[in-house]
């Protein structure tokens, strides 16, 4: 998670860019009203995005806003529309890899000592059995 790894100068600035992200895609869209919005509106919007958004990577999540403005170029999008539209591209990658087959479990080959034992136990176990069943 970027959140928690990222040192606090440069989760600062990956979420200034986030928020630049979020502005250009309003603005783009222009139904918001953003510049008409009063500063506490367009702040609880930023902390909305953030909340979603601020674990992914800038770019995918410019890359997400470029698709859903060419999916969907008259819906205002919505933090939760870029982060699904993020989880599905992820998943293309991911159904796209080759898949590799798991290893192979080592076989025991029994060694000449356990093979006997096994041959005492049986003829044992066999003996016991003609014998009425008594142990």
């Amino acid at each position: 998670m970027l959140t928690k790894s990222l040192p606090p100068q440069e989760l600062d600035k990956h979420r200034a860019n986030v928020c630049l992200v979020m502005e250009v895609m309003v603005r783009k869209h222009d139904k918001f009203g953003w510049d008409q919005m009063n500063a506490g509106m367009r702040q609880m919007i930023r902390e909305d995005w953030l909340a979603v958004l601020s674990d992914y990577p800038v770019d995918e999540v410019r890359a997400a806003c470029r698709l859903h403005t060419q999916e969907q170029p008259n819906k205002v999008p919505n933090e939760g529309h870029i982060k699904a539209i993020i989880v599905r591209e992820r998943g293309k990658v991911l159904a796209a890899m080759p898949k590799q087959a798991a290893p192979e479990p080592a076989r025991h080959e029994p060694t000449t000592t356990e093979k006997k034992r096994v041959a005492a136990m049986v003829a044992e176990f066999a003996k016991s059995k003609r014998v009425g069943g008594q142990a």
